[in-house]
C-alpha cells in the first residue's frame, strides 16, 4: 500500500485530533512486539485511545475497502493471463479463535473446542506470492447458524470476476469435513480439497482408513458429490506422527491432492503472525465496536507490513516481521516515530548529562 492510498486512509477521519489517534495506534502496532494495547503507546493517553476506538464517529469499514481495493490491483494485476489453463486463486477457510477471559457483555464470546473467546469464520486468500485475509464472520455460538454455513456464505460472496480469471481452490481443515460443506463448495463451481475423518463411511462397512490406493474415487455414504482421496503423514509438536487424509471434489493422483491439502497449513502461520507480532487478541475492549476497529487496525499493520516486506525482500524464507513494520512505520508515520523520539530523548537527557553527554 503505497503512502497516497495510507492519507486517503487518514482522509477519512473527521478531525486532526482522530488523524493522530490513528496515526499513534497504527505506530503502536508497527512496533511489532505482539502488544499494541493504547497503554504501551507514549503520544496519546489510554483514555483517548479508549474513545477513539469506542465513541468516536469514524467508519473502519473505509479501511477494509481501501485494503480490498488495493489487493487486487497489486496481487491480481500482477498475475499474467496465458493461454490454456487458468492461473490457481487459493481460498484457505478457517475457525480461529481469539482467546479472552473476563466479563465482555457486548460481544459474542463463546466456548469452542475448550476455547472462550471470539471466535472467527476466516477466508484467506493466496495467489503468487501475495496473501491476505479477504473476509471474515463471527460464530455466534450454539442454537445459531453454524462455521459450515458462514464459511459457505463468505465463499458465495467472492468477486464474480475471480471465478472468471482464475480456478479457485477451496482448502479447509477436518473441521469443515461435512456434508453440506463439501456439496456446498461444489454447488458454488469451485474446487474444494478437505481435510477428512478417518473414519468417514464409504460404503457398507467400509471407512477411509480401509483405502490401499491414492487417488481412489469414493462416494460417502450421505454426500451426492462424489471425491477423491489422499493421505500423508503429519509430524505433531511432539515428535509423533499421525495419518492426515483429504479428499478433492475433483480427480487427481494421490501425490497432487496430498500436495495441496498441505498447502492449507500456511493459514497457521499467518494466524500465528496476527497474533504474536501486530496483538489480534489483545484486545480490551468491552464493546463490539471498540473490539472490531482494534481487530480491523491490527489487520491493516499486518497488510502495510507485507506490502513492505513485498518490496524490501527477496528471500521470503528470511523475512523478519519485525523488520518490515519497522520499515513500514518510517514510512508511513514518520511525525510519530520523530515524537516518540524527542520523548525518549527528554527522558534520557538527565543521564546523558549526567554521564557528560550533549544533546
Amino acid at each position: 500500500m503505497n503512502p497516497q492510498r495510507f492519507n486517503t486512509i487518514q482522509q477519512s477521519f473527521a478531525t486532526h485530533h482522530q488523524r493522530m489517534s490513528f496515526q499513534a495506534l497504527i505506530a503502536a502496532f508497527l512496533h511489532a512486539d505482539g502488544n499494541p494495547r493504547p497503554e504501551h503507546a507514549p503520544l496519546k493517553s489510554p483514555s483517548a485511545f479508549s474513545r477513539f476506538l469506542n465513541h468516536y464517529d469514524w467508519n473502519a469499514r473505509a479501511i477494509i475497502r481501501a485494503i480490498r481495493t488495493a489487493f487486487p490491483r497489486a496481487a491480481l494485476g500482477g498475475v499474467r493471463q496465458r493461454r490454456g489453463r487458468r492461473p490457481v486463486l487459493e481460498v484457505i477457510v478457517d475457525l480461529t479463535s481469539l482467546e479472552k477471559t473476563g466479563v465482555f457483555p457486548n460481544l459474542e464470546i463463546h466456548q469452542l473446542n475448550e476455547k472462550i473467546g471470539l471466535h472467527l469464520v476466516v477466508l484467506y486468500v493466496l495467489v503468487g506470492v501475495h496473501r491476505f485475509l479477504w473476509s471474515l464472520a463471527v460464530w455466534r455460538g450454539k442454537h445459531t447458524i453454524s462455521p459450515t454455513q458462514l464459511a459457505l456464505r463468505l465463499l458465495a460472496r467472492l468477486p464474480r470476476g475471480w471465478l472468471e480469471r482464475f480456478s479457485v481452490r477451496v482448502l479447509a481443515d477436518s473441521g469443515f469435513d461435512s456434508d453440506a460443506f463439501i456439496e456446498g463448495v461444489h454447488d458454488l463451481g469451485l474446487h474444494g480439497v478437505i481435510g477428512s475423518r478417518v473414519n468417514r463411511c464409504i460404503g457398507g462397512e467400509r471407512c477411509l482408513a480401509d483405502l490401499r490406493c491414492k487417488g481412489t474415487e469414493v462416494q460417502f455414504r450421505s454426500c451426492r458429490t462424489p471425491v477423491f482421496v489422499s493421505w500423508f503423514k503429519l509430524k505433531r509438536a511432539r515428535g509423533e506422527f499421525v495419518w492426515r487424509y483429504v479428499i478433492s471434489t475433483r480427480a487427481a493422483d494421490g501425490e497432487t491432492i496430498k500436495r495441496w491439502g498441505r498447502r492449507r497449513w500456511r493459514i497457521e502461520g499467518f494466524f500465528k503472525t496476527l497474533k504474536s507480532r501486530f496483538g489480534w487478541d489483545q484486545f480490551g475492549q468491552r464493546t463490539a465496536r471498540g473490539a472490531w476497529r482494534f481487530i480491523t487496525l491490527g489487520l491493516l499493520a499486518f497488510t502495510l507490513s507485507f506490502w513492505t516486506a513485498l518490496f524490501t525482500v527477496t528471500d521470503w524464507t528470511l523475512l523478519d516481521w519485525g523488520v518490515a513494520a519497522r520499515l513500514a512505520a518510517d514510512d508511513l508515520v514518520p511525525e510519530v516515530q520523530v515524537l516518540e523520539a524527542r520523548r525518549t530523548l527528554e527522558r534520557l537527557k538527565p543521564i546523558l548529562e549526567a554521564r557528560g553527554i550533549a544533546c
